[in-house]
């Protein structure tokens, strides 16, 4: 009797599979988005609720940045501008203890947190001399990396060996390589990749760069599409070092290329320029922004098949800034499909309509950023 009950259950299971996928996926978003509002009279964070659609201000409004959530989702950090520059703000999700941490130089952009939200990584000074700087936020310092290396920039973490123990390969040059840099480190050290300036004035171009608190090491040939004086950037790890994701003009024009530990390829593979990959949690997708419909639109890729799909295109408008939901199954992004820029929802697959908005005025809404799950409520602020 209890066997036939077992197997009743599991048929009904498998039968009713397909409307419980449906219910599961066609679930409200929730969570929070930060994003940047602009009006003739500033520039300021914001941070919409989902379930209430309250807004909450954040930021200084004196030509606030992109937001960038910490990995616990408790904070942001951005720039902003100052009587002497710009700075990198650091403020609670609720707005409070907001604060501009010390800077050395009077230029500072593109923060991003450590995995373990102690450390604030930015580029600090004037292009192109530009160096990478990292704040402790428990102890209020700020260190220069990459020993004397200048021209870096947009910097993003990496922590472990895992990331670069997928990258190593036999044909890994003999000498100070990528691999060594790291294996000489602890296994929980944290390092940064980079974008950096390569050549002269008169043939400047970027490549992709590792970077530690004493070392600047180039990537090896081996870990790129090709050898050639070819431009790269916009370097995004996937989660759990699952890979990386960045943009070169190797093939003719600008494109997504994919580095795992089965090698390195284009996955957006277009005529029209593709750019600004961004990951899926599950490291399963790469979202990325491309004209090949004639106007800027989103498009996701696998990263295991290179099968394109369109998320948000449009013959009479313009989308851009994907950013996943934590559960991998909404997008937010930009579009200007109403006039203004404004924020609006679509599902991964991009089957809900995309005129469903989030955010819509007459102040243009930029930068969306989904806030990430919180590890406990201690986290929450």
């Amino acid at each position: 009797m209890a066997r036939d009950c077992l197997i009743v259950a599991y048929a009904t299971i498998v039968a009713m599979w397909p409307v419980l996928l449906t219910i599961i996926l066609s679930a409200e978003p929730s969570g929070a988005i930060a994003y940047t509002a602009v009006s003739q009279t500033e520039q300021c964070v914001y941070v919409l609720d989902l379930a209430s659609g309250e807004t909450t201000r954040i930021g200084t409004g004196k030509g606030d940045g992109a937001p960038r959530w910490s990995p616990d989702g408790s904070r942001l950090a951005f720039e902003t501008r100052t009587d002497k520059g710009t700075a990198i703000y650091v403020v609670r999700a609720d707005g409070s203890e907001g604060r501009l941490i010390d800077h050395a130089q009077a230029v500072n952009q593109s923060p991003r947190w450590s995995p373990d939200g102690r450390n604030i990584a930015y580029a600090t000074g004037a292009v192109p001399t530009q160096r990478i700087a990292v704040f402790d936020l428990e102890t209020n310092t700020e260190t220069l990396w990459g020993s004397e290396q200048s021209g870096l920039m947009r910097p993003v973490w990496i922590s472990g060996t895992g990331l670069l123990d997928r990258l190593i390969s036999t044909e890994a040059p003999v000498g100070r390589s990528i691999a060594q840099l790291f294996i000489d480190r602890p296994s929980d050290a944290e390092g940064l990749l980079a974008i950096g300036f390569t050549g002269g004035a008169k043939n400047r171009s970027t490549d992709l760069f590792v970077v530690t608190p004493d070392e600047t090491l180039p990537f090896p040939a081996w870990a790129l599409p090709s050898q050639g004086t070819y431009a790269e950037w916009a370097v995004e790890p996937a989660r759990r070092n699952r890979g990386m994701a960045f943009e070169s003009n190797d093939g003719g024009d600008r494109e997504v290329f994919v580095l795992t530990s089965e090698g390195v390829y284009d996955v957006s593979n277009h005529r029209a320029a593709d750019w600004n990959p961004v990951w899926s949690p599950d490291a399963k997708w790469v979202a990325f922004e491309s004209f090949r419909s004639g106007r800027r639109g989103i498009y996701r890729v696998h990263r295991g098949t290179n099968r394109v799909f369109p998320i948000a295109v449009s013959n009479d408008a313009d989308n851009w800034s994907p950013d996943w939901s934590p559960d991998g199954q909404w997008l937010i992004f930009v579009s200007n499909r109403r006039g203004p820029e404004s924020l609006y929802l679509t599902d991964y697959q991009g089957d809900q309509p995309p005129e469903r908005f989030v955010i819509e005025g007459s102040a243009p809404c930029l930068a969306p950023a989904w806030r990430p799950r919180t590890r406990s409520k201690a986290a929450r602020p």
